[in-house]
């Protein structure tokens, strides 16, 4: 059963709560595969972190074989989250088995996994440049939607923290649940396809918001 509104929102509230109290990256990583998964009550995530043109595992929850997070690999350009990490753009997989983007070698790993349909989307530093991309997988075709990939993206954007943090962040004050509820609404504007490198204003809101 999918989550409801108010379960979406709590469980955003406390990635933020999460991050805002983690001392390294790696501590940040973890917080968002296992933030992500109930999100879009789905069984599997990962996050692939970017150096240069390599892409490798950082951090996952929810997967079945301990082999993936060891034989996964893309270089950007590369498969669909290569794509995202070259372009930025969030994106939906409808049925992977049947998406013209599949890379032959990470495909197999994929298959094997059994994972269907799922969310990518890039992870920002906030100092500009990408950290990673996150993955969200689920075991049937197009149960993920779009509408999970705008809010997979403010996730991940929510979170997101620069490469070297190695001391713990000032912990903000706790916005009131209106003030919440208005930061998700304007981060709900990215759309899949949209480029999303951090330097936009705010923009038009999408259909997600009336759902929160």
């Amino acid at each position: 059963m999918a989550l409801t509104t108010a379960g979406r929102l709590a469980v955003l509230h406390a990635c933020e709560h999460l991050v805002t109290e983690a001392e390294d990256v790696s501590e940040v990583l973890r917080h968002l595969v296992d933030g992500a998964r109930p999100l879009l009550n789905a069984p599997a995530s990962w996050l692939a972190t970017v150096d240069g043109d390599d892409m490798r595992i950082a951090a996952h929850s929810g997967l079945r074989s301990p082999e993936m997070p060891i034989r996964w690999s893309l270089k950007v350009v590369q498969g669909v989250g290569g794509t995202v990490a070259a372009t930025g753009q969030p994106t939906l997989i409808r049925d992977y088995r049947r998406d013209r983007r599949r890379v032959s070698h990470v495909k197999l790993i994929i298959d094997q996994e059994e994972l269907r349909s799922g969310a990518v989307v890039p992870v920002p530093a906030p100092a500009g440049g990408l950290l990673g991309v996150l993955y969200v997988g689920d075991h049937h075709p197009g149960r993920i939607t779009s509408d999970d990939v705008d809010l997979l993206a403010l996730f991940a954007r929510a979170a997101a923290v620069p490469r070297g943090t190695t001391h713990p962040r000032p912990r903000p004050p706790r916005p009131a649940r209106s003030d919440l509820r208005e930061r998700l609404c304007q981060g709900a504007s990215v759309r899949v396809g949209t480029p999303w490198d951090g330097s936009r204003g705010p923009v038009q809101r999408s259909g997600l918001c009336g759902k929160l």
